[in-house]
């Protein structure tokens, strides 16, 4: 995990992350302090902040900078939008960052490289990055008492990201290795798609996994990593917008 523990000044202790952080912008200004809002690949492009925060349009680097929002001719490439994934069981942390859902030529492209980890009853943040940059591969090792406080929340929140991959694995890329599988039977047979936590990379805010695909009397194993990050992208993300408003 490329980690950066943050003493929020600011963050009265509170039961619920709501009730501190009640609304999009200060959700962007966390993230914004900590790390990229957007996946590096677009660093280069123009950013249109909304002004709650709430969404960024992302522009070429030829067009300049704002005002592009107001000239309709003018089309982001890419739109980022401010999601959050509430802890189970805990409402004093979510995790919160940015999915980007692709336009014009990126159409059809989803992604979300980093994250924030808000925790308001330790009165701490925590960045989560996807090691696909030098920058993010270097990590920084958290101090033994900030990994206590952070562990546990990583951890339910990798066990998310495990029941998504088993209930979508062609989400995931991994319909070949389902279809070779499921190729082993001369008959149809019921596969059963499972996958567990093997463990946590506090450097990378990846975590490593096995799919299991299990039919008959034949199970194969397959092992891989995915950053943590890409739960926003997942069933469990909730837009900010609808986040705030069940509070």
């Amino acid at each position: 995990m490329h980690a950066v523990a943050l003493t929020l000044c600011s963050v009265a202790l509170a039961a619920d992350v709501r009730e501190t952080f009640s609304t999009p912008r200060q959700y962007y200004d966390i993230i914004a302090r900590l790390a990229s809002p957007v996946p590096t690949a677009f660093s280069r492009h123009s950013q249109v902040v909304a002004a709650d925060g709430a969404k960024i349009e992302l522009f070429t680097e030829e067009h300049g900078f704002a005002p592009l929002s107001k000239q309709a001719e003018i089309k982001p490439e890419a739109i980022a939008e401010l999601y959050v994934v509430p802890c189970p069981d805990r409402t004093d942390c979510v995790l919160a960052g940015y999915r980007l859902r692709g336009q014009d030529r990126f159409v059809g492209m989803t992604m979300a490289e980093t994250s924030v980890l808000i925790d308001v009853t330790n009165d701490r943040a925590f960045s989560v990055i996807s090691p696909d940059t030098f920058q993010a591969r270097r990590g920084v090792v958290l101090p033994q008492a900030e990994r206590k406080i952070v562990e546990p929340a990583l951890g339910a929140f990798a066990e998310m990201l495990v029941a998504n991959i088993a209930e979508f694995p062609g989400q995931y890329g991994y319909d070949k290795q389902y279809n070779e599988f499921l190729a082993r039977f001369d008959k149809r047979e019921k596969i059963k798609v499972t996958c567990e936590v093997s463990k946590i990379d506090m450097i990378t805010g990846r975590a490593t996994f096995y799919l299991i695909f299990s039919g008959g009397d034949q199970r194969e194993r397959v092992t891989f990593t995915k950053p943590i990050s890409e739960l926003l992208t997942s069933k469990y993300a909730v837009p900010i917008e609808e986040y705030l408003k069940d509070r």
